[in-house]
Protein backbone atom coordinates (compact mmCIF):
# COMPACT_ATOMS: atom_id res chain seq x y z
CA UNK A 1 0.00 0.00 0.00
CA UNK A 2 1.68 3.50 -1.41
CA UNK A 3 0.58 6.66 0.90
CA UNK A 4 1.65 10.46 0.07
CA UNK A 5 0.69 13.43 1.66
CA UNK A 6 -1.60 15.82 0.03
CA UNK A 7 -1.88 19.62 1.07
CA UNK A 8 -4.34 20.31 3.17
CA UNK A 9 -5.90 23.43 4.75
CA UNK A 10 -7.35 23.57 8.66
CA UNK A 11 -9.68 26.60 7.79
CA UNK A 12 -11.59 26.67 11.45
CA UNK A 13 -11.96 25.69 14.52
CA UNK A 14 -15.71 23.59 14.75
CA UNK A 15 -16.23 22.54 18.54
CA UNK A 16 -14.47 21.88 21.53
CA UNK A 17 -14.63 18.37 23.00
CA UNK A 18 -11.58 15.55 24.11
CA UNK A 19 -10.40 15.88 21.72
CA UNK A 20 -11.23 19.56 19.90
CA UNK A 21 -12.45 19.01 16.52
CA UNK A 22 -11.53 21.37 12.94
CA UNK A 23 -12.97 22.06 9.84
CA UNK A 24 -10.27 21.19 6.52
CA UNK A 25 -10.30 22.14 3.17
CA UNK A 26 -8.32 20.57 0.02
CA UNK A 27 -9.04 20.70 -4.02
CA UNK A 28 -9.76 17.78 -6.29
CA UNK A 29 -8.72 17.82 -9.54
CA UNK A 30 -11.42 19.79 -10.85
CA UNK A 31 -11.24 22.62 -9.01
CA UNK A 32 -13.91 21.63 -6.63
CA UNK A 33 -13.48 22.76 -2.60
CA UNK A 34 -13.45 19.10 -0.15
CA UNK A 35 -14.54 19.55 2.75
CA UNK A 36 -14.38 17.41 6.33
CA UNK A 37 -14.43 17.67 9.85
CA UNK A 38 -11.83 15.90 12.24
CA UNK A 39 -10.10 15.60 15.43
CA UNK A 40 -7.29 17.70 15.86
CA UNK A 41 -4.49 15.01 16.39
CA UNK A 42 -5.57 12.95 13.73
CA UNK A 43 -4.71 16.37 11.16
CA UNK A 44 -2.04 18.13 13.15
CA UNK A 45 0.57 17.85 16.25
CA UNK A 46 -0.02 21.59 16.48
CA UNK A 47 -1.88 22.31 19.49
CA UNK A 48 -5.09 23.49 17.58
CA UNK A 49 -7.69 25.35 19.57
CA UNK A 50 -10.99 28.04 19.21
CA UNK A 51 -8.01 30.86 19.98
CA UNK A 52 -5.45 29.61 16.90
CA UNK A 53 -5.12 31.02 14.39
CA UNK A 54 -6.63 30.04 10.59
CA UNK A 55 -6.32 28.87 8.25
CA UNK A 56 -2.89 26.22 9.22
CA UNK A 57 -1.98 24.73 6.04
CA UNK A 58 -1.21 20.88 6.63
CA UNK A 59 0.37 18.07 5.15
CA UNK A 60 -2.62 14.95 5.52
CA UNK A 61 -1.42 11.45 4.91
CA UNK A 62 -3.74 9.38 2.51
CA UNK A 63 -3.30 5.96 0.26
CA UNK A 64 -2.21 6.73 -2.99
CA UNK A 65 -4.28 4.49 -5.34
CA UNK A 66 -3.17 4.73 -8.94
CA UNK A 67 -1.44 7.50 -10.95
CA UNK A 68 -2.12 8.18 -14.69
CA UNK A 69 -0.79 10.55 -17.83
CA UNK A 70 -3.47 12.01 -19.98
CA UNK A 71 -2.68 12.18 -23.57
CA UNK A 72 -1.32 15.81 -22.78
CA UNK A 73 1.11 15.02 -20.10
CA UNK A 74 -1.32 15.69 -17.35
CA UNK A 75 -0.36 13.46 -14.09
CA UNK A 76 -3.39 12.85 -12.15
CA UNK A 77 -3.56 10.55 -8.99
CA UNK A 78 -6.55 9.00 -7.49
CA UNK A 79 -6.39 9.34 -3.31
CA UNK A 80 -8.12 7.39 -0.35
CA UNK A 81 -8.88 9.68 2.59
CA UNK A 82 -10.15 6.12 4.14
CA UNK A 83 -6.53 5.34 4.65
CA UNK A 84 -5.11 4.99 7.19
CA UNK A 85 -6.66 8.03 9.22
CA UNK A 86 -11.07 6.94 8.37
CA UNK A 87 -11.51 10.23 6.85
CA UNK A 88 -14.36 10.72 4.90
CA UNK A 89 -15.78 14.46 3.24
CA UNK A 90 -18.93 16.04 4.44
CA UNK A 91 -20.60 14.77 1.30
CA UNK A 92 -19.46 11.06 2.79
CA UNK A 93 -17.03 10.58 -0.18
CA UNK A 94 -12.99 9.24 0.33
CA UNK A 95 -11.66 9.08 -3.23
CA UNK A 96 -10.85 11.82 -5.33
CA UNK A 97 -8.47 12.29 -8.24
CA UNK A 98 -5.98 15.61 -7.60
CA UNK A 99 -3.15 16.84 -9.37
CA UNK A 100 -0.49 14.08 -8.91
CA UNK A 101 2.25 17.44 -8.70
CA UNK A 102 0.95 18.43 -5.54
CA UNK A 103 1.26 15.46 -3.67
CA UNK A 104 4.69 13.99 -1.60
CA UNK A 105 4.72 10.34 -2.08
CA UNK A 106 5.87 8.50 1.10
CA UNK A 107 8.98 6.38 1.45
CA UNK A 108 7.67 2.80 1.43
CA UNK A 109 8.72 0.73 4.73
CA UNK A 110 7.61 -2.19 2.90
CA UNK A 111 10.04 -4.84 0.93
CA UNK A 112 9.78 -3.98 -2.77
CA UNK A 113 10.39 -8.14 -3.57
CA UNK A 114 7.99 -9.85 -0.67
CA UNK A 115 6.38 -6.98 1.12
CA UNK A 116 7.31 -7.68 4.48
CA UNK A 117 7.11 -4.58 6.50
CA UNK A 118 9.94 -3.54 7.60
CA UNK A 119 10.19 -0.72 11.11
CA UNK A 120 12.77 1.81 8.90
CA UNK A 121 12.31 2.82 5.81
CA UNK A 122 14.52 0.14 3.42
CA UNK A 123 15.07 2.57 0.67
CA UNK A 124 15.99 5.81 3.08
CA UNK A 125 13.45 9.20 3.98
CA UNK A 126 13.66 9.97 0.69
CA UNK A 127 12.86 6.35 -0.54
CA UNK A 128 16.46 6.90 -3.17
CA UNK A 129 19.07 6.06 -0.47
CA UNK A 130 18.84 2.19 0.45
CA UNK A 131 19.95 0.65 3.65
CA UNK A 132 21.87 -1.90 1.83
CA UNK A 133 20.55 -4.42 5.29
CA UNK A 134 18.92 -7.61 4.28
CA UNK A 135 14.81 -8.09 4.61
CA UNK A 136 14.06 -11.19 7.20
CA UNK A 137 11.87 -12.79 5.01
CA UNK A 138 12.90 -12.80 1.32
CA UNK A 139 16.68 -12.09 2.14
CA UNK A 140 17.16 -9.94 -0.50
CA UNK A 141 19.33 -6.90 -0.19
CA UNK A 142 18.17 -3.25 -0.13
CA UNK A 143 19.57 -1.42 -2.78
CA UNK A 144 20.71 -4.70 -4.40
CA UNK A 145 17.96 -6.94 -6.11
CA UNK A 146 14.92 -4.29 -5.08
CA UNK A 147 16.62 -1.59 -7.77
CA UNK A 148 13.86 -2.10 -10.50
CA UNK A 149 10.61 -3.32 -10.85
CA UNK A 150 11.92 -6.04 -13.57
CA UNK A 151 15.09 -6.95 -10.68
CA UNK A 152 12.27 -6.65 -7.88
CA UNK A 153 9.94 -9.45 -9.84
CA UNK A 154 12.87 -11.37 -10.58
CA UNK A 155 13.66 -11.81 -7.45
CA UNK A 156 10.00 -12.71 -5.83
CA UNK A 157 9.85 -15.14 -8.72
CA UNK A 158 12.97 -16.67 -7.33
CA UNK A 159 11.91 -16.48 -3.51
CA UNK A 160 8.52 -17.82 -4.49
CA UNK A 161 9.65 -20.91 -6.30
CA UNK A 162 12.03 -21.89 -3.52
CA UNK A 163 9.04 -22.47 -1.23
CA UNK A 164 8.82 -18.72 0.43
CA UNK A 165 11.52 -19.72 2.95
CA UNK A 166 12.12 -17.26 5.47
CA UNK A 167 15.07 -15.71 5.48
CA UNK A 168 15.22 -14.88 9.47
CA UNK A 169 12.88 -17.85 10.72
CA UNK A 170 12.66 -16.01 13.82
CA UNK A 171 10.74 -12.79 12.52
CA UNK A 172 8.27 -14.59 11.62
CA UNK A 173 4.77 -13.69 12.82
CA UNK A 174 3.20 -16.50 14.52
CA UNK A 175 0.26 -15.96 12.39
CA UNK A 176 1.99 -14.72 8.72
CA UNK A 177 0.00 -15.20 5.61
CA UNK A 178 1.85 -15.37 2.39
CA UNK A 179 -0.60 -13.51 0.34
CA UNK A 180 -1.61 -10.67 2.84
CA UNK A 181 1.86 -9.84 3.08
CA UNK A 182 2.35 -10.00 -1.27
CA UNK A 183 -0.53 -7.42 -1.41
CA UNK A 184 1.79 -4.87 0.11
CA UNK A 185 4.70 -5.29 -2.61
CA UNK A 186 4.98 -1.26 -3.62
CA UNK A 187 2.84 -0.93 -6.54
CA UNK A 188 5.67 -0.12 -8.90
CA UNK A 189 7.65 -2.86 -8.11
CA UNK A 190 5.11 -5.20 -9.76
CA UNK A 191 5.50 -6.43 -13.09
CA UNK A 192 1.92 -6.34 -15.05
CA UNK A 193 0.90 -9.69 -15.78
Amino acid sequence: MNFCLLPVTITRFDSPGQPDWVVCEFSDSSGTLRQFVEKVPVVSALDLDESSSYPVPIQLMCRLCSVSTDSDGSRWAVIDLEHPYHITTDTGESRFTVTFGCLTIVPDCHCRVCGYLHSDFVWGATDTDPSWEICDCCGITFGYEDCSRESASAARHRWLSGGAVWFSPRARPTDWDLQSQLAKVPVAYIAPQ
